[in-house]
């Protein structure tokens, strides 16, 4: 990222009133924000609009509730409150942070949350009696893609690489998101060991998937889409337009019924190996919702994969991205990235920021939100 020096001789040269200032570095924050959220859109005035707001906060001492919108004196008092009541719960906690809140919805408007996790193009059976995947029934499927895959449709492809794209194609991986990501400099083997290392059932539902209250760890019903699909059915259900069918029905002759499995874009996995992530540490905050504060309470809480990417970029390692990650007084990227410029440690930062850290963040689902997968999956 470009110095302070260039950014701070810009303000000298167009001085502005703080409440100017203020105004400004709200916009360029939603801009930055937008990039964090959105790593691989290539901008090349992204660093020029960080390092000017940096440089703009610094300069006037914006405070992030001025950021927000929202009024310090009000802030100032609710931090002055001593502890919270031990039976509130960390969900109302959380959700009474306006810049959390806010957060949520920018994740949902953009369709970065579970429940819009890439999905497969085919889908894998699921045995919920023994909560078992047909291991034998995807390995036909991966050949049967690997056979269907034509080199004549890719001939800007060397043909000394065209088995790697096959690869590729057969796992499930589209094409041109394979060669994007290898584009951007990802090895093939990164790519497709956190590639199948991220598979985990998917959060929308099918009808088959309706049958079922969730899989392993994950329950459909706890996210919007998952709930929305089910009322939808039995909606049509009772107008008699379709007719019910019970799970049995819905099985094939092994016990197994077709369930959409999601994974990591590629592009993001080509992003995690450009800051230095490894294969183990992107997966482990895939499948831990990017240690959203309250994974171990329901599915839908979860930041998406860039959100980590994006503190690692910071200058945070693993442990210390999960741990800022994980706290449960909101700490804005913008601030992390900030605070770390400025030579603050990030555990310094989490002591000072995180007011919650004696509330337990063990829930219903504790530990690893995806530790409880069904046996067999991709394996």
């Amino acid at each position: 990222m470009a110095k302070f020096n260039s950014a701070t001789t810009k303000l000298a040269k167009t001085p502005l009133t703080r409440d100017e200032a203020v105004d400004r570095a709200r916009l360029l924050r939603d801009k930055v924000r937008f990039y964090d959220q959105n790593p691989t859109i290539d901008d090349d005035k992204y660093e020029q609009m960080a390092d000017l707001f940096q440089a703009l906060v610094k300069h006037h001492g914006i405070t992030p509730e001025e950021l927000s919108g929202r009024s310090t004196a009000v802030v100032q008092a609710k931090n002055s409150l001593k502890r919270l009541d031990n039976e509130e719960s960390p969900i109302s906690i959380f959700n009474r942070q306006p810049l959390a809140v806010e957060d949520m919805q920018v994740t949902r408007a953009n369709k970065m949350d579970r429940d819009h996790d890439k999905a497969l193009g085919f889908k894998i059976g699921y045995n919920p009696t023994t909560n078992e995947w047909d291991t034998e029934g995807f390995g036909k499927a991966v050949e049967s893609r690997r056979a269907q895959f034509s080199p004549a449709d890719h001939p800007e492809i060397h043909p000394d690489d065209m088995d790697k794209l096959r690869e590729a194609h057969a796992m499930g991986m589209d094409p041109e998101d394979y060669k994007k990501a290898t584009r951007m400099g990802v090895p093939h083997d990164y790519l497709t060991k956190v590639f199948m290392g991220s598979a985990r059932p998917h959060n929308i539902q099918d009808e088959y998937a309706t049958e079922l209250g969730g899989i392993g760890n994950i329950s459909f019903d706890e996210t919007e889409a998952g709930s929305t699909v089910r009322g939808i059915k039995e909606d049509l259900a009772r107008q008699e337009e379709l007719p019910q069918s019970d799970s049995q029905e819905l099985e094939s002759g092994s016990g197994f019924m077709p369930i959409r499995v999601s994974v990591m874009k590629p592009t993001h996995i080509a992003e995690g190996f450009k800051r230095g992530i490894s294969p183990e540490e992107m997966l482990d905050a895939w499948h831990n919702n990017g240690f959203h504060p309250l994974r171990n309470f329901n599915t839908r809480y979860t930041y998406p994969i860039s959100r980590y990417i994006t503190t690692r970029d910071a200058g945070a390692n693993h442990e210390e991205a999960r741990a800022l990650l994980s706290s449960l007084t909101y700490i804005p990227n913008e601030e992390i990235r900030r605070s770390i410029n400025n030579g603050v440690k990030p555990m310094e930062l989490l002591s000072k920021a995180d007011h919650y850290k004696d509330v337990s963040l063990e829930g219903p689902q504790a530990g690893q939100i995806d530790s409880q997968q069904p046996r067999g999956l991709m394996q």
